[in-house]
Parts: C-alpha cells; structure tokens; sequence
C-alpha cells in the first residue's frame, strides 16, 4: 500500500482515473458487488490498499504489520461497458474535489 501523504505530488496520479471526471461513486461494501464473488478482493486506484472481506470470511487470520490496510468499504463506481473503479476513503478525500467526484446518496 502506497501512502500518497509521503508523496510530493500525487498529480502523477491523474492520467490513471482522467477518463473518470465527474463520475458518481457509492460508498460500498465489498461484498455488496454481487457479480465479484468469485473474486478475492480488488485494490485502490491509487494507493492499492487491499479492498475485500477478508476480516469476515477468515477471522482466525490476523492482519500482520507489513499486510497494510484491509478495507470492507470503499468508494466504487462502474460505467456501462463494465469498467470499475474502487477508491479508498482516503485517496477519495483527495481526489474528489480535482476529480469532481460526487457521492451517490444513500437509498433507504
């Protein structure tokens, strides 16, 4: 996992998600993506923390000092011709505003 604090500049970061601007995200569990269930777990864009639910299917597993972050949410968003992307809170926090990122509202 990559800490984009210690970064000088995280612009180099950009040209990853430019086709993404102004896209609508939802704050989501892993495991509420039905059609990635056959998958383990995906990464940030960005930092490439660990995004899964590993916690809950193996709690017998400990998360050790050099496994760095594991995340059962995180900002996702998926376009029409089946390209997705997951964002941690973090890297979310500092690319929303650059990105004009908004949040899709919760559904009650």
């Amino acid at each position: 996992m990559e800490d984009l604090r210690s970064m000088e500049t995280i612009e180099s970061l950009v040209p990853r998600v430019s086709n993404w601007r102004e896209a609508e995200f939802a704050w989501t569990r892993w495991s509420d993506i039905p059609h990635y269930e056959a998958w383990a777990h995906d990464h940030c864009v960005f930092c490439h923390a660990c995004i899964c639910d590993h916690q809950d299917r193996f709690p017998e597993r400990k998360v050790g000092p050099d496994d760095g972050g594991h995340y059962r949410r995180a900002y996702f968003t998926e376009r029409l011709d089946g390209a997705y992307l997951w964002v941690c809170r973090n890297c979310f926090k500092r690319m929303q505003l650059r990105m004009e990122w908004t949040v899709q509202r919760a559904q009650l």
